[in-house]
């Protein structure tokens, strides 16, 4: 009531309603937010502004800097809570596209207001206090806030209570009216298990209950299962992706890649081990024996034939993927770690933690890393699995005239879901984010989660059309394939100087370091991994010739480098050359075609051409 009376009071003075703003500043209905203690003193806090604005994570400490304008004023209301806190309460806009000035400096309704400057308010400052020292700042002012929390399943933004992406795939006719339900329900689900899964290292079936939930809306209370997940991988994308026929058996070929570490490997099964895994499952959770289709076992008095086999293949792979995902999308239950840890078992993963560990410490790649477990495990749901499922097999039985056809047809089946992940999860990503770094500059944020969801959109349509691609592609560029094979053995055994690199540019080592970084290219099943392969080699040269170089102080320009890069590709004896080249520069994420990437992405198509071209 006290605020109330103070903001009738205060906007009669400036002339103004009510909740509407005086001098930049206007007060709004009371509300009751946990206060939590800022840590850090106001100098050490970083500075969001509307030209380097921050994405912060709930409770978590920032400055706004501000500039006050004769129309708008600072672009904030403010309120009083009922337990004597100031907090944000709007943020008014002229002109509806247009954000106000704290807007856009990252400012948020519900951030509390700590201090102003360097100063930091008492522990419980009187509304009119806050806003007389807010004003006697002048034009330019540094707020000292603390991130408010939002509602529960932030992305949900649909109507009907959908969650963002439900609506976007039901607006998109991909779902009908029940299936983005279901969606939705599993998407908050996630959300949920996820943030266990990072703050606890455990998942709880008890959790659905909020404390910050009305009474009336919390649903009764449910017996805690507990389902430990130390020394469990929380994402692995798995693809059967052929067979082999070995002593009279056909073995399985699985591809498994850990999304966490950016491992990837692969494991030969026959298919009594997979009815072994099978029965081992269904003793540990009976359910999954009718939740989950298992391929029967064939009569023993019939052959196998090509279709019998890629039949069974396809639904083992199914089978696997669906036990996979039960983790983060299928009811939790007692043994739900057990089942995890015996499929991971099958999948080699025990044999392989200590590495998968340490290179999930890479500190370049965590938060993209960290996001693309995220929307790997979106990926995963039932719903996603079916699209995908769909694009897989649409793709599979399509009679493209051509590689570059279907290549072309894959790439917009990225770009479109890359879009919509993008922006369906985008507040499900950043929090999966902002968990391991609470304050991150907004271009910086965006950029990482781009990159995470193409990177794991990229694998789950490549990694199971790939053959077919290499196929058709192979049979379209096998003359062009021929020829460089033939002139980059010719140019192997040349000097540096012969392939255009200028007498005080050549290395001593021969640009050892660069040719081994790509020439390991190969190793890598995704393009996504091989572009990687080659940024790295690419940013290597720079830093040869400038270790062999010490006395010179000028830098590689675009001509300087091209020769030496084409001297590294000629040396690197990459296989499938053209190919590779083809679907990477296909396949680079536009998002990036202007940045350093692209760059390269381009030197390396100039190279190949150049290569193509050379009379030797």
């Amino acid at each position: 009531a006290e605020s109330i009376a103070l903001a009738a009071r205060l906007a009669a003075e400036d002339g103004s309603c009510p909740g509407q703003a005086f001098a930049g500043l206007s007060l709004g209905a009371p509300e009751a937010i946990t206060p939590e203690p800022c840590p850090l003193a106001p100098g050490d806090l970083p500075l969001s502004t509307s030209d380097h604005v921050l994405v912060v994570a709930e409770g978590t400490c920032f400055r706004a800097g501000l500039t006050r304008t004769s129309t708008e004023g600072l672009g904030v209301t403010v309120k009083a809570t009922s337990d004597g806190r100031v907090v944000v309460h709007a943020l008014p806009r002229r002109r509806p596209a247009v954000p106000g000035r704290a807007e856009a400096a990252g400012v948020r309704a519900g951030d509390e207001v700590l201090g102003v400057g360097g100063e930091v308010f008492e522990e419980k400052p009187g509304l009119r206090d806050v806003v007389a020292r807010i004003r006697s700042h002048g034009d330019d002012v540094v707020l000292l806030l603390k991130r408010g929390r939002r509602p529960r399943s932030a992305s949900t933004g649909g109507p009907a209570g959908l969650t963002k992406m439900a609506f976007i795939l039901r607006e998109q006719r991909v779902l009908d009216e029940a299936q983005a339900a279901t969606l939705s329900a599993m998407m908050v689900e996630l959300e949920r298990r996820v943030e266990q899964w990072d703050t606890r290292r455990e998942l709880r079936a008890g959790d659905e209950r909020r404390d910050d939930a009305p009474e009336e809306a919390r649903p009764p209370p449910k017996p805690d299962v507990v389902v430990p997940t130390d020394r469990l991988r929380p994402a692995l994308c798995v693809r059967v992706l052929g067979t082999d026929y070995v002593d009279d058996h056909t073995v399985y070929v699985l591809w498994i890649l850990d999304v966490l570490a950016g491992a990837e490997w692969r494991a030969r099964r026959r298919y009594r081990e997979f009815h072994e895994l099978h029965d081992r499952l269904c003793r540990l959770r009976p359910a999954l024996a009718t939740q989950v289709e298992f391929p029967t076992k064939r009569p023993s008095m019939l052959y196998e034939t090509t279709q019998t086999v890629l039949e069974r293949r396809q639904k083992l792979e199914r089978y696997v993927r669906r036990v996979n995902a039960l983790l983060f999308s299928g009811r939790l239950h007692a043994a739900a770690g057990d089942v995890a840890r015996e499929l991971q078992a099958f999948l080699d993963v025990p044999a392989r933690v200590a590495s998968l560990e340490l290179l999930e410490q890479n500190p370049e790649t965590t938060l993209r890393q960290a996001a693309q477990v995220a929307t790997h495990q979106v990926l995963a749901l039932p719903a996603f699995d079916a699209v995908l499922g769909d694009i897989v097999a649409t793709a599979r039985a399509h009679d493209f005239d051509g590689g570059n056809e279907m290549l072309q047809k894959m790439k917009q089946y990225i770009d479109h879901l890359q879009a919509a992940l993008v922006e369906g999860c985008a507040d499900f990503l950043q929090a999966v984010v902002l968990r391991r770094r609470p304050r991150i500059p907004a271009d910086d944020l965006d950029a990482i989660l781009s990159a995470a969801v193409r990177r794991q959109v990229e694998t789950e349509i490549f990694v199971p059309l790939m053959d077919k691609l290499h196929e058709l592609l192979n049979r379209e560029i096998d003359a062009e394939e021929r020829a460089l094979r033939r002139t980059c053995a010719a140019a192997r055994g040349r000097p540096q100087s012969a392939l255009g690199i200028p007498i005080e540019h050549i290395s001593p080592s021969s640009w050892e370091s660069a040719i081994y970084q790509l020439a390991n290219v190969g190793s890598y099943t995704l393009p996504c991994d091989k572009l990687d392969a080659l940024l790295a080699a690419a940013r290597e040269i720079p830093q040869i010739y400038r270790a062999e170089h010490p006395d010179v102080d000028d830098h590689l320009g675009a001509d300087d480098f091209l020769p030496i890069f084409i001297y590294v590709l000629v040396q690197a004896d990459i296989p499938d050359l053209k190919y590779l080249q083809t679907v990477l520069c296909t396949l680079c994420d536009p998002d990036k075609r202007l940045s350093e990437t692209g760059y390269y992405v381009a030197t390396f198509e100039a190279a190949v051409q150049h290569i193509m071209d050379l009379h030797l």
